[in-house]
């Protein structure tokens, strides 16, 4: 049976709810884009949704209508979207390591090899670097409060610190 732990203290032990950051998300959402963007986005991402040939023939080869290959995919640059989706992901898991033998690169895009190294880069539907930095200075005015670093400083009484006796070795 289960041990329930009281709360010691419920007033100081509790969590407090940060929510600053929703509005600036509305304006960076998943469908998010800017000319800022980079430039393999806004030429090879159509907004209608026309990435990819659907002809199995020549999309074994090259799979995308703009002609570039997926490896020119920058996961990591700043865009309009602070939102990595599942396309993000795929997109990430196919720029294959470079530092890796040849045998642990993956032959070509339909290789299932990219699907086990794409673990190590993560997964999707998490925020993107500049997500989290908006989330990040959503939440510091309510640590700040939390933690009453804007508190008046309370009285403190100020002494000289006994200075240290180090002890002979005897080695000299």
């Amino acid at each position: 049976m289960p041990v329930r732990h009281p709360v010691p203290d419920p007033a100081a032990d509790r969590m407090t709810f940060v929510d600053a950051h929703q509005a600036a998300f509305s304006e960076h959402g998943f469908c998010a884009r800017a000319q800022t963007d980079p430039e393999f986005d806004r030429e090879c991402f159509s907004p209608k949704g026309e990435s990819f040939d659907s002809d199995i023939v020549t999309a074994s080869s090259q799979p995308m209508l703009c002609g570039r290959s997926a490896g020119e995919y920058r996961a990591y640059l700043p865009r309009a979207r602070w939102i990595r989706d599942a396309n993000d992901s795929y997109f990430a898991a196919m720029t294959y390591p470079q530092g890796l033998p040849s045998s642990s690169q993956p032959a070509d895009i339909h290789d299932a090899t990219w699907g086990i190294l794409s673990a190590v880069y993560g997964g999707a539907v998490h925020p993107s670097a500049e997500g989290h930095a908006a989330m990040a200075d959503a939440a510091l005015p309510a640590v700040a409060s939390v933690l009453e670093l804007n508190a008046p400083p309370s009285e403190a009484t100020q002494e000289p610190a006994t200075p240290l006796v180090m002890p002979s070795s005897g080695i000299r």
